[in-house]
């Protein structure tokens, strides 16, 4: 094989080397003439275009009523919704399944990471700080129109524009929801939310 600097003699390259038109070269990057062997890291090679994730979630709910203006299921930690720590991201879709078919009126905030107000189920929204309000990302509302009753039970997917997400300090995204409705859940676990991402 044909070395640094040596002129084309017909004879296959070495590996590391490149024909410049006159003499062999070594390739930048290179120097014994090995090849290059990408590393592992966050610049990666073979990602091409977006990572989805359909995250999917079933809320422990109350059995009692909820009045207007509580909050339902506490706070809501979407697990590795990112696909890294500190990750971004885009909302795509959200759906949800009221299987005691309340079908009712809902607020759903989006958080980078945990707020400090204390989120309790069946109690009333709490008043965000300044600090928590920095961390809000985006809300979706689901209303009356968008809810379908098939089976007995109430199914939603509320239209949206995309929201670019991003999490702070783990790949973690928190979820509050309040309701504007009166409801009663026929069962703890009656409530269930898919939510659909477009990871970067």
């Amino acid at each position: 094989a044909n070395g640094d600097g040596q002129a084309n003699t017909g004879l296959q390259a070495a590996a590391g080397m490149v024909w410049n038109g006159a003499t062999w070269d070594r390739m930048p990057g290179t120097t014994t003439g090995a090849k290059v062997v990408p590393q592992a890291g966050e610049l990666h090679l073979g990602a091409v275009g977006g990572n989805s994730l359909a995250l999917e979630s079933t809320l422990t709910v109350s059995t009692s009523a909820y009045g207007a203006g509580n909050n339902v299921g506490g706070i809501i930690t979407l697990t590795n919704a990112m696909r890294i720590s500190g990750g971004t991201g885009v909302l795509q879709n959200l759906f949800v399944v009221d299987h005691s078919h309340q079908n009712p009126n809902l607020d759903i905030i989006f958080f980078t990471s945990t707020p400090a107000a204390t989120f309790t189920d069946k109690s009333a929204f709490p008043t965000l700080s300044q600090a928590d309000d920095a961390l809000v990302l985006c809300r979706i509302s689901i209303a009356a129109g968008d809810w379908v009753t098939i089976g007995g039970s109430g199914f939603a997917s509320p239209s949206f524009q995309p929201k670019v997400l991003v999490a702070t300090g783990t790949a973690n995204l928190l979820m509050a929801i309040n309701t504007s409705s009166t409801l009663t859940f026929g069962a703890t676990t009656d409530l269930m939310f898919t939510v659909g991402f477009l990871r970067d």
